[in-house]
């Protein structure tokens, strides 16, 4: 199982909240879609007991001090970023990705702040919503059963 979170927003009690979540339902991944925004946001991430891979988000300034900060925990990439799991192609961004025609089953978003699994032919898209709670008020992350692409939301 794969955790997927986006839009902490450096929600400390939000992150450690997930950071249990994910430890409990033992997922062997966490994404990050992007926008913890600050470097003490590594401090509860540290508490993972998987790796975690992740885009930089709108709100994420400096690249720099976020990727000393998550030196590992987990590392960044700009932009658009393929993840290979379980035989699956995985592309995530925190935009809505503009394109879905290339070769992928899944993929993962933030910025919107709005939970979303879509279905577009054997494509998987999800949005986590936003782990931080501060533009919907509720927050929520994502679990993902790779093998047989069945995803939810949860509202933590």
């Amino acid at each position: 199982m794969i955790g997927i979170i986006s839009d902490t927003h450096d929600n400390i009690p939000a992150i450690e909240d997930a950071v249990k979540l994910f430890n409990s339902r033992k997922v062997k991944l966490v994404l990050h879609a992007g926008d913890m925004v600050s470097p003490f946001t590594s401090r509860p991430f540290s508490k993972l007991k998987v790796p975690m891979k992740c885009v930089y988000g709108n709100n994420d300034g400096d690249y720099k001090a976020l990727a000393m900060a998550y030196k590992g925990i987990g590392d960044f990439v700009v932009g658009e970023r393929e993840v290979e799991y379980a035989g699956k192609k995985i592309l995530m961004s925190h935009d809505e990705l503009p394109d879905y025609k290339c070769d992928i089953d899944i993929a993962i978003f933030g910025h919107t702040h709005k939970a979303l699994i879509r279905r577009e032919d054997s494509r998987l898209f999800i949005n986590p919503g936003e782990a931080g709670g501060w533009v919907t008020g509720k927050r929520t992350l994502a679990l993902l059963k790779i093998k047989n692409m069945e995803a939810e939301i949860i509202e933590f």
